[in-house]
């Protein structure tokens, strides 16, 4: 089973403050995000993977939709065919109809 999976700044920044960041890689074998994501979290972890995203393209269409870090966490997602964790409305509505799954 494939257990890897992509996580937004907010899903980690949210962990970070109630001290339960270390429940992500007991539940995943590999946790992805993008360069904005790291840099939007600002910690590094040696189990946190920044992965980069070769359409640059999608990241600017989507950007008109969500924010720069969930643009490029979509679009990673999109392109590895793997889930995401994602909290905002708008961000989990614009995965929906890129038939994304997400958490």
């Amino acid at each position: 089973m494939n257990n890897i999976i992509i996580a937004d700044s907010t899903c980690l920044i949210g962990l970070e403050r109630i001290s339960q960041l270390e429940i992500l890689p007991q539940l995943f074998t590999s946790i992805l995000i993008p360069p904005k994501i790291a840099e939007e979290f600002g910690i590094n972890l040696s189990w946190l993977e920044i992965k980069n995203i070769t359409d640059r393209g999608l990241v600017f269409a989507l950007k008109m939709l969500v924010d720069e870090g969930e643009a490029e966490a979509i679009a990673l997602a999109y392109e590895t065919n793997l889930k995401i964790i994602l909290d905002d409305r708008q961000a989990r509505k614009v995965a929906r109809n890129m038939k994304i799954i997400f958490i």
